[in-house]
């Protein structure tokens, strides 16, 4: 054999390594592809968790009681009120207590002085003296329970032989309370929002009634029976309207279940339930299959069946949404800032609409203008790098004829403020209950809600009603109606 050119073995040591190199820069390269998904993957996290320590009733659907110190210090910089001090202002009009009438007052005490203010002289009263000077005082008396004993007396019949035990007259209850003290007990638990334990404690020492908590709630699944009936009606009546729902929900819990409170409103009415979930399928049943008329929501996908044509989308929830797009920074940052200010123009050319300052015609020409803008500007955030804000931007834009329902209908607000008020009450509630524990404490909720709100809403006293739901049920008559007596069945919401 003859000898190896060590030229060749050079070569071959040299390509050697050079395969070992280059398989050491593919696994390189491997790891920096890796390295750089990581890296973008945790660039996205960190932006995401960012965006939610931003989060705050500015720019999303979170309630104001949520906001952080740092939420706060930019709620607390927007100016409020009108810069005045606090208090009645000069010229105002005085609203004092009026006195009452000599024939409503139940105890009148004269008062003589005791000497002459000049000389510290004995002093009489006399007929044709100046009238004398009225000062009331208002007090509430002690209050004792009036308790009625039945006494279900045994009678005797000869031809039988045999005794029997009357009966209770129709009406009474079964229970020990009467159906004021029931209507009481769910005033103070659905429009006070207390406690059962407070509850207990303001019957026992205001009223001198001694109730067990477990009484309290045997007394509302009670009242819950009694308002079934006028719940109902107020459930048809707003399937029933062609004119503006404002449609809204808000998170509840049933126990362990975590569930939605949902509220259907008019002007007047206002409907209340507990369900399953936010689901399309839920806010069908609320509205009814044969729903014709026009709601205000916010942009959930539950609402989606309604079509642009019968949907006004909210334009508050909107406006948090542009803010949103700010506060992230990225590539919808400018877009989101004028379409911030378009949709300050819009809410100010609605505000002139309703002191008077501006026609409603010409409020329309100058919104087609509006219009138009944001058009353009949600097309150009369709394409921007900011992947949230060109989703919402491609949404809002299928469902654009749905943002201008109130220009076209005079009874449809642009907002679905109205719905939002209505749910705060609830939301104190929950706060405070942490939810119910029972689909019957459930059924309650609902029904109270529904109550307590539509008799507000039409300015009707709350425990007179509930009263006479309650006596109605007892005595197995017709329950009182929550629907407006004195105007048309559709009207406009507020």
């Amino acid at each position: 054999m003859g000898e190896v050119d060590p030229r060749d073995a050079r070569i071959a040591q040299l390509e050697a390594r050079h395969a070992e190199d280059q398989a050491t820069i593919a696994e390189l390269r491997r790891e920096l592809a890796a390295a750089r998904a990581t890296i973008a993957e945790l660039r996205a996290t960190i932006a995401e968790l960012r965006e939610r320590l931003g989060r705050d009733s500015s720019n999303s659907d979170k309630p104001p009681s949520t906001d952080g110190p740092e939420g706060r210090r930019r709620r607390n910089k927007k100016p409020r009120g009108s810069g005045r001090r606090p208090g009645g202002q000069v010229g105002h009009e005085a609203h004092g207590r009026q006195l009452l009438p000599e024939d409503q007052v139940d105890e009148v005490r004269p008062v003589l002085p005791r000497a002459c203010s000049k000389c510290g002289g004995p002093v009489e009263e006399r007929e044709e003296g100046p009238p004398a000077s009225r000062h009331q005082v208002w007090e509430v008396p002690e209050v004792k329970p009036h308790v009625t004993e039945w006494r279900l007396v045994y009678g005797y019949c000869a031809g039988c032989q045999r005794w029997t035990q009357g009966e209770l007259p129709e009406g009474v209850p079964t229970g020990t309370f009467g159906p004021r003290l029931m209507a009481l007990v769910a005033y103070m638990t659905g429009l006070l929002r207390l406690p059962k334990r407070p509850v207990q404690w303001l019957l026992r020492d205001v009223l001198g009634v001694e109730v067990a908590l477990g009484s309290i709630s045997k007394v509302e699944a009670q009242v819950s029976q009694a308002l079934a009936e006028p719940v109902e009606q107020a459930r048809q009546y707003i399937r029933k309207q062609t004119g503006p729902v404002h449609l809204d929900d808000t998170g509840w819990h049933e126990g362990p279940l975590r569930k939605a409170l949902w509220v259907a409103a008019t002007a007047l009415v206002a409907v209340f339930l507990i369900a399953e979930g936010r689901s399309k399928k839920v806010a069908q049943w609320i509205l009814g299959e044969g729903f014709k008329g026009m709601v205000v929501a916010d942009r959930a996908r539950a609402h989606w069946w309604l079509g642009v044509e019968r949907w006004q989308v909210c334009w508050s929830h909107l406006q948090r949404n542009f803010r949103s797009w700010v506060d992230r920074g990225r590539g919808a940052c400018e877009v989101g800032k004028q379409l911030l200010e378009y949709t300050a123009t819009l809410f100010q050319l609605l505000r002139r609409v309703h002191d008077g300052t501006l026609e409603r015609g010409t409020m329309v020409r100058r919104m087609d203008e509006v219009r138009q803008r944001v058009r353009e500007l949600l097309e150009k955030a369709r394409e921007c790098a900011d992947e949230k804000a060109a989703h919402a931007a491609s949404e809002l834009l299928g469902q654009f004829k749905a943002l201008w329902t109130f220009m076209h209908h005079e009874d449809v607000p642009a907002t679905n403020n109205h719905a939002e008020r209505l749910l705060r009450h609830a939301v104190c509630m929950r706060k405070v209950s942490f939810g119910t524990k029972s689909p019957e404490g459930s059924r309650f909720i609902e029904r109270i809600l529904t109550a307590v709100t539509t008799l507000r809403l039409q300015n009707r006293p709350v425990l007179p009603f509930l009263t006479r739901a309650v006596e109605s049920w007892l005595h197995g008559h017709g329950a009182p109606s929550l629907l407006p007596s004195s105007l048309p069945p559709l009207h406009a919401a507020a």
